[in-house]
């Protein structure tokens, strides 16, 4: 391995502007599908600096800030010592190939990765069951592949709930692939500047739409897509609307066992149709008996953009 720069000192702005020099082991997992917020389409787009850069969320700070703990927390668990390595580090052989470690004991060849999350997360399913997240197991053989080491522990702070430590053993036949898979996504799309088909994915969804600014409902443009792809588009929509047909169908004869009861079972499974309570304002009740109110401030205001298509003069959404 070698040091890319050092990060000691560095503003966020500047670390974010290095990391897009290269993939690293937060981002190999999206190359693979293995990534619950990012894709290679969203990907690529920071790679050649069309994406713009993500707000700095809580979560984000909140994992910053309780990454000590978490070190500090794994060593008395395991007595495993690891000290922070404040730098971005390459690959000996492919420069694009990077990595930006929590923690290591290099004299063990032992690396750390720390975690802090929500038990509402996506990742946090799983952990009880001594079950690593795809993404961060990804993650560890990646840096794994980049010091050279054999073992990569990660700990997981769930937020209120507990704590986790697991470790992860090298997988050369693992790492091989996600050295061609990188490979080839770096060499497919980002050096000769080639978008990625995009891939239905809600990042990419999202990097579409940061892509664009004002739209003008009044321009027209002529597209290079053929109607082939409306017509599966159109025959995926109508197997979508049957195979929700078909599942509210087994919801509804579960809810007729069920009668009154908010809870049912039988062998292998439990059911829940628990009554819930909502309310809601009545807005147009409210305005109708206080019109002298003016409620505009209070509205927010938002903007989609419904997709709609037309073929053969039939109008489908």
């Amino acid at each position: 391995m070698k040091t890319l720069v050092s990060t000691a000192g560095m503003s966020r702005e500047e670390w974010l502007n290095w990391r897009k020099r290269g993939i690293g082991g937060s981002e190999v997992a999206a190359l693979v599908g293995l990534h619950p917020y990012l894709s290679p389409f969203s990907v690529y787009l920071d790679k050649v600096g069309t994406l713009a850069s993500r707000d700095d969320t809580e979560a984000m700070r909140l994992g910053r800030d309780l990454e000590g703990y978490v070190a500090a927390r794994f060593t008395e668990m395991t007595g495993i010592k690891t000290r922070r390595k404040p730098c971005i580090l390459m690959d000996d052989t492919c420069d694009y190939m990077i990595a930006d470690i929590d923690r290591w004991n290099k004299k063990a060849g032992i690396g750390l990765e720390c975690k802090t999350m929500s038990p509402t997360s996506k990742a946090a399913s799983g952990l009880e069951d001594n079950n690593v997240p795809p993404q961060y197991y990804i993650q560890c053989q990646w840096y794994m592949m980049i010091t050279g080491f054999p073992v990569w522990h990660l700990a997981v702070l769930l937020l209120g709930r507990g704590f986790y430590t697991f470790a992860i053993d090298r997988n050369d036949a693992d790492i091989a692939a996600l050295r061609q898979a990188a490979s080839a996504f770096w060499k497919d799309y980002v050096l000769p500047r080639k978008m990625p088909p995009p891939d239905g994915t809600p990042a990419a969804q999202a990097a579409i739409a940061g892509l664009t600014g004002a739209v003008d409902n009044n321009t027209q443009v002529h597209l290079t897509e053929s109607v082939d792809a409306l017509k599966e588009l159109e025959h995926l929509n109508s197997e979508i609307d049957t195979l929700k047909q078909r599942a509210d169908a087994i919801k509804q004869q579960f809810l007729l066992s069920l009668g009154d009861a908010g809870m049912g079972w039988n062998s292998g499974y439990e059911v829940y149709a628990r009554t819930t309570t909502r309310k809601t304002f009545d807005l147009k009740r409210f305005k109708a008996e206080n019109p002298q109110i003016n409620l505009d401030g209070y509205y927010k205001e938002s903007m989609s953009r419904p997709f709609k298509f037309k073929i053969f003069g039939e109008c489908v959404s």
